[in-house]
């Protein structure tokens, strides 16, 4: 009977695992009758395995922010340079771009590197109009002519925008930096979008243009928001003579009115 028992009797055994030379890890076997199984041996060595992984992700993170601390304080232009244009890594290139201060390599790097964030930080310092005009024209990225356009300078290549380009995003920044009185005023009388109407008029400060769009606009709202808004008599004294509209007269002179109180 004894016998019968021991031979029931179920044993754990230990498996090793060894790495290195120096690690080692066990785990329980799970076996009968003195049967050892896998199922240890392989948890372990998973378990090392991302361990080891770990390791050596720290090792480069530490290793990158050593390298990237290096690249913020360097005074060497070649080691920036070689970073900004060969570097793999693109938060290596995004930190030599921003020690770049060379027009002609930020231009390359604006038109030719390969990561967006990386084109968007050298186009926040090009200066050279010419580039960010052929870039917002002809770069096949919204995202990247969307951040062209907040640099640009001319406010022709702005209203061409806003009458032209495909992207919404494009035309309302383009239309939310547009200045000229004229332009303005010319998409207020001539454009059919209301939206973009009516951001122009907003824009528009000068009372000759309020007292054009007033007497030539063919929107009744535009005319009447126009007269709202002028507050220089001589030009209401204009509208009140030149417009074709009765209600638009009219309105002109209660204004006039309402500021010879």
């Amino acid at each position: 009977m004894s016998s019968n028992n021991e031979n029931q009797k179920k044993y754990t055994y230990k498996v090793g695992v060894r790495r290195d030379g120096d690690q080692e890890a066990w785990a329980p076997s799970n076996t009968i009758s003195g049967e050892a199984t896998e199922v240890g041996l392989e948890v372990a060595a998973g378990r090392l395995d991302r361990m080891e992984q770990e390791h050596q992700k720290q090792e480069g993170r530490l290793q990158k922010a050593q390298l990237l601390e290096e690249l913020r304080d360097t005074k060497d232009d070649e080691v920036i340079l070689t970073t900004a244009f060969s570097n793999s890594d693109v938060d290596m290139r995004l930190q030599a771009v921003k020690r770049l201060d060379d027009q002609k390599f930020l231009k390359q790097v604006a038109i030719g590197d390969q990561n967006i964030g990386v084109r968007k930080a050298a186009i926040a310092k090009v200066s050279d109009q010419g580039c960010l005009i052929h870039l917002v024209y002809n770069d096949p990225s919204d995202e990247i002519r969307t951040c062209v356009v907040e640099r640009l300078q001319s406010d022709s290549v702005r209203y061409k925008l806003v009458l032209d380009d495909a992207c919404p995003a494009v035309r309302r920044i383009a239309l939310n930096n547009l200045r000229d009185q004229d332009l303005l005023c010319s998409l207020v009388l001539n454009c059919s979008e209301k939206p973009i109407r009516r951001m122009a008029l907003e824009g528009i400060q000068r009372q000759a243009s309020l007292a054009l769009i007033a007497i030539h606009s063919p929107n009744s709202e535009d005319r009447f928001e126009a007269v709202f808004r002028l507050s220089d008599p001589a030009c209401l004294q204009d509208v009140l003579e030149k417009s074709p509209v009765d209600d638009v007269r009219q309105k002109a002179e209660y204004r006039l009115k309402t500021l010879c109180r």
